[in-house]
């Protein structure tokens, strides 16, 4: 049963980064509107009047392009959800270290799904703009990428040291 799961796991994970980064559905229909677009949750930080600009430059239809990008991330997530589970059973073989893992592994999901979910609200109600809710995706869009550093350096010790 883990086998099927995990082979989901991976081609949805590669069929959402192929849907999202080579087709319409996502960066490419975006940069039809805007040719220096960089989706906001692809960096470490960013302010609100970087991505109140953002909005401002891919137009109405980027945005509504944009949302539809969002709705397919939160997909892109579970099923990376679920690659990094998969990693981290085989590599970690220590059960305590492995379940801290685990923990981060879904929080890094979580944050990434409020992050979503938060842009698609503001999207929604542009171009009144509620900047209290930006830092939120900012501060979530940090804690992901956070999360996500973590677990990288902790596989990379555990092979390059043996220690879990």
């Amino acid at each position: 049963m883990w086998l099927c799961i995990q082979t989901i796991g991976i081609v949805g994970f590669l069929i959402c980064l192929a849907l999202m980064y080579l087709t319409d559905l996502g960066v490419r229909g975006i940069r039809r509107y805007d040719s220096s677009f960089h989706s906001p949750d692809m960096k470490f930080h960013y302010s609100v009047k970087q991505v109140m600009e953002t909005f401002e430059r891919i137009g109405e239809t980027g945005r509504l392009i944009y949302q539809k990008y969002l709705i397919l991330d939160c997909l892109f997530t579970l099923f990376f959800l679920i690659v990094m589970l998969a990693i981290t059973n085989k590599l970690i073989t220590n059960l305590s270290v492995g379940n801290i893992l685990f923990v981060v592994c879904v929080l890094r999901a979580i944050f990434d799904l409020l992050e979503n979910g938060f842009l698609i609200k503001v999207l929604k109600k542009y171009p009144e703009i509620n900047k209290s809710i930006l830092k939120w995706c900012s501060y979530f869009t940090t804690t992901k990428f956070l999360c996500l550093y973590l677990w990288i350096a902790v596989l990379i010790i555990n092979d390059l040291f043996g220690f879990f």
